[in-house]
């Protein structure tokens, strides 16, 4: 660290930390507070750019000018200015002096912390020996990497901080002493878990699935593969590394491929799906579906590509490679044509040239809920409510050679809702349509098994509430709408229950998820349905009211402690634990802030005993 002033008499002893500033500039240390004034110099008088001048200042150039800085006030700058807690350890473990920030962070003032024990502050419960321990290396000369541990506030509560340690030089170059720097890291890492348990599940759920399954960076790349999608193409997982979707694609595709991967870049559209040849291991000539989507952070900025693949439909196959044979080979293609159609699980329509069902094979009768006679004569566009507008070109969804593809949900005669992938393709000889071949396909428990899957990468799994992804999501949306349409801004509540952490330790965490799941179907009961209620992490909470000014806020973060008033009852004991409750409004702060100032007026409530609101900017009289 930069030194305060040349006047080493007047510096406390090595064993007093960083020189406390209001100490300093009581004692004349910083200078006069007016004195801003250069010190003055004959002509020609030029003097070393990092000496110390007589006022403890030190001259330096930047950009042909020369600056004059006083570094004990810079330090004090410095200080006081950054979020992170800066404490000075002596040999002894005590602490000498904390930074401003610690009355924020740790609700203890800097004249509080001093002479406290470093371990009583640092991990006080089962961690005494690290912190002790990381400060004695540290004096014997060892480097210490940062690492995490806990760290308790006035009120009990601990939160997760990083810990970074760098010695303090005493007079005889050895070290005096440790600075200590906490930067609180309670957010980054409850985010960190929510994310590892939802990528767990969704890994899992890639692994497992039947379907060939990978995602591709932007650039088509393929980052992971599932086993399904190893064996569709006969080759390890390994082999896949360094490797391109355009890399398995047969040539005469790869143009198709590379201009719908561009389209998907650019977000022109959200998916798209093609067929197209792809090579095996062997050299064998593959023809897939491939159905790709456009994976998107909870902001809106897009990250990968999701990529699926599964086999042609085989009757369209098997249509398509009909040839002229003579008419014993004609009788045997016929019969194995008519096998492939009745043994696929896959319903299968075809139409006359006036677009009115002809064929229906049983798999289709089961999947509409209507018997094949029934669907004779019948319009599958009007039957399965289709896009009118997909034409014999493809259309939307199309892949340009004809082929139309979506997904529709189809409510049966008796009431049951399914969703079905429809597949439509011409049907021709060389010289005339025939119609139009249909696949449909029950896709039902596919997309509600996805469904599932992102509800549980948004919600908190023990209340059901928003995660902070999904909270942060909804706040964005506010800021975007209010953007379109500016009414009378939004308000977000920051929610801290009061006594909490008593009711874990007494009674255990199965009481305490008990505890919070009731406090979350009070919290839902007592805002408006327009509102969204969060889960941020641990006992906190987080309500983003819409269209509300000062006024409107306040009347529901009253309702909010109302709601709380009431103890809640299990296992036949009663839990009193209220609520404090921090209110910041957008405007006047910007939605990027919002959040924080309610943080901070949550926090000044909490400090005021609880049970109470604050308001971010208000004056408490």
């Amino acid at each position: 660290m930069a030194r305060a002033g040349p006047d080493s008499s007047r510096r406390p002893s090595s064993d007093s930390g960083v020189p406390n500033p209001q100490v300093l500039r009581k004692e004349g240390r910083y200078g006069s507070q007016d004195d801003d004034r250069l010190p003055t110099r004959r002509a020609g008088d030029e003097p070393d750019a990092r000496a110390p001048s007589e006022h403890g200042r030190v001259c330096s150039r930047g950009d042909g000018v020369r600056q004059d800085i006083d570094h004990g006030r810079l330090l004090a700058g410095i200080a006081a200015t950054l979020h992170d807690c800066i404490l000075s350890v002596g040999t002894s473990g005590t602490v000498l002096w904390a930074s401003p920030a610690t009355e924020g962070l740790m609700g203890w003032s800097p004249d509080e912390l001093a002479g406290r024990p470093f371990d009583a502050v640092v991990t006080p419960c089962d961690g005494r020996s690290l912190a002790t321990a990381a400060l004695d290396r540290l004096l014997g000369g060892e480097p210490v990497e940062p690492w995490v541990g806990a760290v308790v506030r006035r009120d009990g509560s601990t939160f997760d901080a990083q810990l970074t340690f760098g010695p303090m030089p005493g007079g005889d170059g050895s070290a005096a002493g440790a600075v200590v720097v906490l930067r609180d890291v309670t957010d980054q890492l409850s985010q960190h878990r929510e994310l590892a348990m939802a990528l767990e599940v969704s890994r899992a759920h890639f692994d497992q699935a039947a379907t060939a399954q990978a995602i591709l960076d932007l650039d088509g790349r393929l980052e992971s593969v599932n086993p399904a999608w190893c064996d569709t193409f006969g080759r390890g997982e390994a082999s896949f590394a360094d490797c391109s979707l355009l890399d398995l694609a047969a040539p005469v595709d790869t143009d198709l491929v590379v201009r719908r991967l561009a389209r998907l870049r650019v977000g022109d559209v959200e998916s798209t799906s093609l067929r197209c040849r792809f090579r095996s291991a062997e050299g064998e000539q593959l023809s897939l579906v491939l159905d790709a989507s456009l994976l998107r952070e909870p902001g809106g900025r897009p990250y990968a590509v999701a990529a699926s693949l599964h086999a042609d439909e085989p009757a369209a196959a098997a249509v398509a490679g009909a040839t002229a044979v003579g008419a014993d080979e004609a009788q045997l293609v016929a019969e194995l044509h008519r096998s492939v159609v009745e043994s696929t699980p896959e319903g299968i329509l075809a139409t006359s040239p006036e677009g009115l069902v002809i064929f229906a094979n049983e798999p289709a009768a089961e999947l509409l809920g209507r018997p094949a006679v029934e669907l004779a004569g019948q319009d599958p566009v009007l039957l399965l409510a289709l896009r009118s507008d997909a034409g014999d070109a493809g259309g939307h969804g199309g892949d340009g050679a004809g082929v139309h593809r979506e997904e529709v949900a189809h409510r049966r005669p008796d009431g049951g809702e399914r969703i079905l992938r429809v597949v439509r393709r011409p049907l021709s000889n060389c010289d005339d349509r025939l119609g139009v071949l249909y696949f449909v396909s029950d896709v039902t428990d596919a997309r509600r098994a996805e469904h599932r899957l992102r509800a549980q990468a948004l919600h908190d799994q023990l209340t059901g509430l928003p995660n902070r992804h999904l909270f942060l999501d909804r706040l964005e949306s506010a800021r975007v709408r209010h953007e379109r349409r500016p009414g009378r801004g939004t308000a977000v509540l920051f929610l801290d229950l009061d006594r909490f952490k008593d009711v874990n330790d007494t009674y255990g965490h199965l009481v305490g998820d008990a505890v919070l799941r009731e406090v979350a179907r009070r919290l839902q009961a007592a805002v408006r349905a327009t509102d969204t209620v969060g889960r941020l992490g641990g006992d906190e909470f987080a309500v983003v009211c819409e269209d509300v000014g000062a006024e409107g806020a306040a009347v529901v973060a009253r309702r909010i402690l109302t709601a709380l008033e009431r103890p809640v009852v299990v296992d036949g004991h009663e839990h009193g634990v209220g609520v404090s409750v921090g209110v910041a409004l957008a405007p006047p702060y910007p939605f990027d802030e919002v959040l924080r100032r309610a943080d901070e007026a949550m926090y000044a409530a909490k400090q005021s005993g609880g049970r109470r609101v604050r308001v971010a900017g208000e004056r408490v009289g």
